[in-house]
């Protein structure tokens, strides 16, 4: 790509469990599984550093009606290796919640602890806890922050006082809602609440992160691209191939088994990858192909396209197959990867402040679409409309 861009923008200077209802057997069976740690979710995202210790908790902590977002620092910018822990506390004046992080059991993993105080509530209340982490995906037009995984349980509150542990290995934004809803009340508890069940309900999103989530950032980019680029060697091949029916049949095969390879080692890197809207667009874009080889069709021996088979497109729309479209796409893929990338650096920015390490990591990247047209706005950051900018792919 043409450095023309980037030298114009330098010019101008970011667990699961159930409770039934009202069973006295079941309250004291979940009064004692609470000091286990949560079910682990099905997709597990495989750290390949050290365990993610946190040196900053970037929160917003508030009524669900009334949302607000507080930046909280712990330490100095740049973390030790070892820090021994962080907590920070949020709420309001009828539910005080208590978050801590430090490092979990293994290598890979980081505890999390979740306390709760209350003198307004009373015991015996059933709260519902979920929590999601949230993962970037494309709508067709910007990168949005939606729930990737989503794990509920239930505690019930003890003199005022209710306790949540477990570890994980993911990075990123954990969002933690709680409710207390009436249908999981006995009539007692119930009796003495004094507030509707809506004014019973909050949210907290925490940015969990260190020093040690930047070279991930930074290697999993390259990665990525190589196989976007291998998936465009790819149905530039199959384009060629069916140019001729004698061609296609002899090489159909192979073609498949390509494609199923290259899929598998985007799904595996979709479990440990940091890049899921990029990596969700290339998977789309190779299940095309890999639906349209079957249905190939020829006229005269020559490619009359695959009239039995229509192919999603970024925006979820359904149109006819085309080779041109499955290019579109992964050109997009890469585009919206390095938009991923724009946003790690500047959730890393928000919590160390500019570095050494960031302006190396974004300036190996400075080239590729999505990084090219943010790259100086990331290396001195200032601009309060950046983040909204970098989501808006599509204008």
């Amino acid at each position: 790509m043409s450095s023309d861009l980037f030298d114009r923008n330098l010019s101008k200077l970011v667990r699961q469990a159930a409770l039934p209802d009202g069973a006295a057997a079941a309250r004291a069976r979940f009064l004692r599984e609470a000091e286990s740690a949560p079910a682990s979710r099905s997709r597990v995202i495989a750290v390949a550093a050290a365990a993610l210790l946190i040196g900053t908790l970037i929160y917003g902590a508030a009524r669900t009606e009334r949302p607000a977002a507080v930046v909280v620092s712990h330490g100095p910018a740049r973390p030790a290796q070892t820090p021994a822990g962080t907590e920070v506390t949020v709420g309001n004046d009828l539910l005080q919640v208590t978050f801590k992080a430090g490092r979990g059991s293994r290598a890979t993993k980081t505890s999390f602890e979740l306390q709760g105080r209350t003198s307004k509530l009373p015991d015996g209340l059933v709260l519902r806890i979920r929590m999601q982490w949230l993962a970037e995906s494309f709508d067709g037009r910007r990168l949005v922050p939606r729930g990737d995984y989503a794990s509920q349980g239930t505690r019930i509150l003890e003199r005022g006082a209710l306790e949540m542990a477990w570890e994980d290995v993911w990075a990123g934004s954990l969002q933690i809602d709680v409710s207390t809803p009436d249908d999981l009340q006995d009539r007692e508890v119930l009796s003495r609440l004094k507030m509707k069940e809506s004014d019973r309900t909050w949210s907290f999103t925490f940015q969990i992160g260190d020093e040690r989530l930047l070279p991930r950032v930074d290697a999993q980019l390259a990665e990525l691209a190589d196989l976007i680029r291998e998936a465009q060697a790819l149905v530039d091949r199959a384009r060629k191939e069916s140019a001729l029916e004698e061609h296609f049949r002899a090489n159909a095969k192979s073609l498949a088994d390509e494609t199923n390879r290259l899929l598998e080692r985007l799904k595996r890197f979709s479990f440990v990858g940091l890049y899921p809207a990029g990596t969700s667009l290339v998977l789309v874009s190779l299940h095309n192909l890999r639906g349209a080889l079957p249905n190939v069709a020829f006229k005269e021996g020559k490619f009359a396209g695959a009239p039995d088979y229509h192919q999603m497109t970024p925006g979820n729309k359904v149109v006819p197959f085309s080779f041109d479209g499955l290019r579109e796409g992964l050109d997009l893929a890469s585009l919206v990867a390095g938009r991923e990338f724009d946003l790690w650096i500047l959730r890393d920015l928000a919590r160390g402040g500019p570095r050494p390490e960031i302006n190396d990591a974004v300036k190996r990247h400075a080239q590729r679409p999505g990084v090219i047209e943010f790259a100086i706005g990331l290396l001195i950051p200032g601009d309060p409309n950046l983040m909204d900018e970098i989501r808006s792919v599509v204008k």
